[in-house]
């Protein structure tokens, strides 16, 4: 059984209750989508909590976060649900990769990447 169908977002939106995204460690996501925010945070880009983020990855998430901020998805997107209406989104991105100290340049490489 899944949760990842149609019917059960349309009542999370009904409800206006947030989504939280849990992919595999591996992708060093946890995301939170709601109709005006997205939520991240990123714990690693190969080590869960010790690894810091290369710059393919941190491109990786520039270019996503970009497109989220506009309401957008890139053309590959796998969508469970009907695509709604753009709306633009605030986005906050928490880096907890801080074992080896590596969360606050991630960080900062990450916001020069996405002016």
């Amino acid at each position: 059984m899944s949760f990842l169908v149609p019917d059960f977002f349309e009542l999370l939106r009904e409800f206006n209750i947030a989504f939280v995204l849990p992919t595999p460690p591996e992708n060093g996501l946890r995301g939170r989508f709601d109709r005006n925010f997205v939520y991240c945070r990123l714990h690693g880009d190969t080590q869960l909590y010790t690894s810091g983020y290369s710059d393919r990855a941190l491109d990786w998430w520039a270019t996503r976060l970009k497109l989220w901020g506009k309401g957008q998805q890139r053309k590959d997107a796998k969508l469970v649900a009907a695509k709604r209406k753009s709306e633009s989104h605030d986005l906050f991105v928490y880096f907890d990769n801080d074992a080896k100290v590596a969360a606050p340049f991630d960080a900062q490489t990450l916001v020069r990447k996405m002016k």
